[in-house]
């Protein structure tokens, strides 16, 4: 199954992680491309981290590409040395409950692509 991101979703909570997300807001939904979002990757949220990760891999493309579950649980995993290596802002228990944020991401972050 593909998904998105639900960018909607996404605006709605912004200021539930303390600043690390901007979407300028004359951009439209719509218009959001991975250059006009602004993530703070120094925020130890798992949520923040796998936008993070995402906005990284589309960066060079218009809009960010529809992407099934295990290619991003593959792109979290090629980045998990990030996360292991940098133990002042990543705890051991953070880099555990990856796996299980992924799933959450996915039933809260995204909708199915059509």
């Amino acid at each position: 199954m593909l998904y998105n991101i639900d960018f909607t979703f996404v605006k709605n909570q912004i200021n539930k992680f303390d600043n690390a997300i901007e979407i300028p807001n004359h951009v439209s939904i719509d218009e959001i491309k991975p250059r006009n979002i602004i993530i703070d990757e120094g925020i130890p949220n798992h949520f923040v981290q796998i936008l993070f990760i995402l906005r990284e891999f589309n960066y060079n493309n218009e809009a960010f590409l529809p992407f099934t579950k295990t290619h991003l649980k593959n792109l979290v995993n090629n980045d998990m040395y990030i996360y292991k290596e940098n133990t002042k802002l990543f705890s051991g228990e953070f880099v555990e409950e990856f796996p299980s944020k992924i799933n959450i991401f996915i039933d809260l972050f995204c909708k199915k692509f059509s």
